[in-house]
């Protein structure tokens, strides 16, 4: 019996190292399990820090970049400025500022190509005998004291100095220019008044560029009819280089926006080649035509010749296909023998506010204005073909743009009639024979629609369409009665 008692309750020492033996087993385990954590966090450690090891050459690369951008506009700003404050020099060294003593140089035959040489005047050429020159003058000086250090002014007597006279062309007095040698003069023509020039010359006071980086041009392509860009590599394209640009923007200042950019993605956004640094272009009709200069003339900016050439080129590229119509242009294109398609838009007019109000006609000026631009294109690839067709050298007659109506209400309700309620609309005019078109050949008013557009244009060219007159009804009764009476005019000499 006893023996049946040890082999049903174990004994003390036995139940002991079982619970050991199951012990070890478990603190084995977890040992294990222990182990196999560590190591996985010291490979996920060792990843982590692989990551981060990469990564920071390519962070610290990008912080360079931006901080080399960021002294490179600095760069290109301070040469802006020195540009003003040298006179407009394109020289590097150290110059005068303009008008020191806020008064007139009278100049010479032999004086006046050393002095405009460097720097920008207003001119005032005149005669010792011309009255109007005399009641001038006096305004001129007044004038002369408003720009001391900012702007030179002097005065050509035509009499005594006849070479200078001649080579500006001056054929009546008081002329003035604005003179920056070697570019182009510009002529006054603006009120005589001290105000009169200082509205005329305060284009020229400023700066000849303005330097931006690559995120910002798509909303000054979008914005303007025509800009110029200088894109350049900052590592390889000098200071002096910049300077000597700065010459040719200041030239453009009253022609087209200039704008320089040293910024990398600049390249990309244009589709440049950063290896043919620097180039020029030109950004037409909001970006949809953009055209590059690669040529020789940037390779010596600081060549007086070189820089007409690249000014030519711009200047011969900036006419977008559509322009807008301002105090600029608009004696320029409405005061010649074109036929122009012109859009009277509301430019402060959204697409979901406004309404048309004509069949056809939509009034989005996001929408008009690429109509407008396809019916330009259309127009004049069929005036190329048929030009190439007859082998005839012919002035292309027709030309379209557009006007603001929100800053020129005024001009178009009482040149054509139209009322802010009846926006937009499009007209084609004839300036020469101020008329005007407003109803194409299906007997509607002219749509924004290229082909019954174009045949409407096509159409006044050949006399099909009655046009009406820019002075109203009884205006042009007038303006036809006094253009028939005058070839029977006798004119009565005066004693």
């Amino acid at each position: 019996m006893m023996m049946l008692a040890m082999q049903r309750v174990p004994s003390s020492a036995s139940t002991n190292a079982a619970h050991r033996a199951h012990h070890t087993g478990h603190s084995s385990r977890r040992l294990v399990s222990a182990a196999i954590g560590a190591l996985a966090l010291a490979l996920a450690a060792l990843v982590l820090f692989g990551a981060v090891a990469a990564g920071a050459p390519d962070s610290a690369a990008a912080a360079d970049a931006a901080a080399a951008l960021d002294r490179a506009i600095s760069a290109a700003n301070a040469v802006s400025r020195s540009f003003l404050s040298s006179g407009s020099s394109s020289s590097s060294s150290a110059a005068s500022p303009p008008n020191p003593d806020g008064s007139i140089v009278h100049l010479t035959d032999k004086s006046f190509p050393t002095l405009t040489a460097s720097a920008p005047w207003l001119v005032m050429f005149h005669a010792p005998w011309c009255g109007h020159c005399k009641h001038l003058s006096p305004v001129v000086e007044e004038f002369s004291k408003t720009v001391k250090g900012k702007l030179n002014v002097g005065k050509v007597n035509c009499d005594a100095e006849v070479q200078t006279a001649k080579k500006f062309g001056i054929r009546g007095y008081p002329t003035l220019k604005y003179v920056q040698d070697p570019f182009p003069s510009v002529d006054f023509k603006g009120q005589r008044s001290v105000e009169g020039l200082t509205q005329f010359t305060k284009t020229f006071l400023r700066p000849p560029f303005k330097v931006v980086r690559a995120s910002e041009i798509p909303s000054i392509v979008e914005r303007n009819d025509a800009s110029a860009f200088f894109v350049y590599d900052h590592e390889t394209t000098s200071n002096e280089d910049l300077r000597s640009f700065a010459a040719v923007a200041a030239s453009l200042r009253a022609d087209l926006p200039v704008y320089v950019t040293p910024d990398p993605e600049s390249f990309t956004f244009f589709k440049l080649d950063r290896s043919k640094s620097p180039a020029v272009v030109v950004a037409k009709d909001a970006g949809t035509e953009v055209l590059a200069y690669h040529g020789a003339a940037l390779t010596d900016l600081a060549s007086p010749s070189s820089q007409l050439d690249l000014r030519s080129w711009i200047v011969d590229n900036k006419h977008a296909l559509v322009p807008m119509l301002d105090a600029h242009n608009l004696g320029e294109v409405m005061s010649n023998d074109n036929v122009i398609a012109v859009a009277v838009l509301d430019a402060s007019a959204s697409s979901s506010s406004s309404s048309s109000s004509s069949e056809g006609v939509r009034d989005d000026v996001a929408v008009a204005l690429p109509v407008l631009r396809q019916a330009a294109k259309a127009w004049n690839q069929r005036w190329a073909a048929d030009t190439a067709a007859s082998a005839a050298s012919k002035r292309n007659p027709v030309r379209f743009a557009w006007l603001d109506a929100a800053d020129k209400l005024e001009y178009v309700t009482r040149v054509y009639g139209i009322k802010r309620e009846d926006l937009p609309r499009i007209v084609i005019a004839q300036p020469k024979e101020e008329l005007f078109y407003d109803v194409g050949v299906d007997g509607k008013l002219l749509a924004f629609d290229v082909e019954r557009l174009l045949a409407g244009v096509d159409a006044v060219l050949r006399g099909k369409l009655s046009g009406k007159s820019v002075h109203g009804y009884f205006g042009g009764l007038f303006v036809k009665f006094n253009r028939y009476m005058t070839p029977f005019v006798v004119r009565i000499p005066q004693n």
